[in-house]
């Protein structure tokens, strides 16, 4: 498990930016019940008893760090059939997910249920697919390798905990398999001549629902879905090496004038020279041109980071690539927004040229902030936990996620100390 999360922690740090993964939440898993189309049958699902989300990562981090596995019910599937207007039971399996599926579909005939994926991830470990019957039990239980191409996976949309391998999922006419259209490759902005829209014409997967054989169908659609994979591939490997050179070379200012690349440079910057090297995250504000109609709103969130540094003291970088003149009069609104001291705990970088260096810091002198030049003119070196491949690197990226997972069971543990301490109070 360890393994695991170092490795996916080391491919953050050089995907982040290329390629980034969307955040999501899962709620607590809860009783669900799954109708057949002709809703003649139903099943109900009952997850294994969880909690909460927060127990349960708590129980994955002990596992991390070496702990036992939680031994847990499995959770259980009923099916019944609706007779005269009343739901009559006709059986009652248990499911090989560790908590619960994240969805199913449930045949015509009540005799089969298959799922999909696994409450708090999707796409990852056993059981990404599990056909049941309800007599029976498992009939058999798939993960990703066993149905798609070899490295197609890594080509899919993803957010931090799963992969969006499926567009939908049902039972072929016949009732004697399921039909799974699987998605096609992403990759930023990426259009595949000839590639269609239509979801009949997307690569698919049957699934025989009474041998559990599964077969990639739709073959052209399949040729046309790796070849896009192909290429999604090259293009992932291109910005994988475009950001390790980023993260290996000397660090100098964009040479134009676009906000997003001034944000990007500030954000490396500050990244490299931090004190703490597990500072991974700093504000940046760039003030755009005088003459820009947004010239007074970018200021204004200037001395809105100010005024949040007072209640949250951190690292904030700025930068005017337009003119220095402004950057030096909109720190000194700044610095004059906030009580005098009230920074003491914060580092401001100022990315400013040579003759207006003075001027800048002085400008930010009553908030108390420390200032920190950033000269133009002089590259900034990687530091070596930064470098990809370095040693210092490996070392790195397991402290981080060390200190991460122990954040994580100190916040845990407050939060439950907290409820401890209400439901010890005495009621009104």
């Amino acid at each position: 498990m360890l393994s695991r999360l170092l490795a996916v922690t080391g491919a953050l740090f050089l995907i982040v930016g290329a390629r980034c993964a969307q955040a999501d939440s899962w709620p607590p898993p809860m009783t669900e019940v799954v109708a057949s189309t002709s809703a003649q049958y139903r099943v109900t699902i009952e997850p294994s008893p969880v909690d909460s989300s927060l127990a349960y990562y708590e129980e994955k981090l002990g596992e991390a760090k070496g702990g036992e596995a939680v031994r847990r019910p499995r959770p259980i599937a009923l099916f019944e059939q609706k007779v005269d207007g009343v739901w009559m039971p006709r059986g009652m399996i248990e499911l090989v997910n560790e908590v619960a599926p994240a969805s199913a579909i449930v045949s015509d005939d009540g005799a089969y249920l298959v799922t999909f994926d696994n409450w708090y991830s999707v796409g990852y470990g056993d059981a990404v697919v599990a056909v049941y019957h309800r007599e029976a039990g498992l009939v058999r239980s798939f993960i990703t390798d066993d149905f798609l191409p070899q490295g197609y996976l890594e080509t899919l949309p993803r957010s931090v905990s799963s992969v969006r391998w499926r567009k939908e999922a049902r039972f072929s006419d016949d009732g004697t398999a399921a039909i799974l259209t699987i998605a096609l490759p992403e990759y930023a902005d990426l259009t595949v001549a000839g590639t269609a829209n239509d979801d009949a014409d997307l690569p698919q997967v049957h699934i025989a629902l009474a041998s559990g054989a599964a077969s990639r169908v739709t073959a052209p659609s399949w040729d046309a879905a790796e070849a896009r994979a192909g290429t999604v591939r090259k293009l992932m490997q291109a910005s994988m090496d475009e950001r390790i050179a980023y993260l290996t070379e000397p660090l100098l200012p964009p040479e134009g004038m676009t906000t997003g690349e001034w944000h990007a440079y500030l954000t490396e910057a500050v990244a490299r020279l931090a004190p703490d090297p597990f500072e991974l995250w700093s504000a940046t504000k760039v003030l755009l041109a005088p003459d820009d109609p947004r010239f007074d709103h970018s200021v204004e969130w200037l001395i809105e980071g100010f005024e949040t540094e007072v209640d949250y003291p951190g690292a904030m970088a700025v930068a005017s690539p337009h003119s220095p003149a402004a950057l030096v009069a909109a720190l000194a609104r700044a610095a004059n927004a906030v009580p005098a001291g009230s920074l003491a705990a914060s580092r401001i970088y100022v990315s400013i040229e040579r003759p207006a260096m003075q001027a800048a810091g002085a400008a930010i002198a009553r908030s108390g902030a420390e200032f920190i030049w950033l000269d133009p003119a002089s590259p900034i070196a990687q530091r070596p936990e930064r470098i990809p491949g370095s040693p210092e690197a490996e070392a790195f990226e397991e402290a981080y996620v060390e200190q991460y997972f122990g954040d994580i069971e100190a916040e845990a543990e407050a939060l439950e100390a907290t409820a401890e301490a209400f439901a010890d109070m005495p009621e009104d």
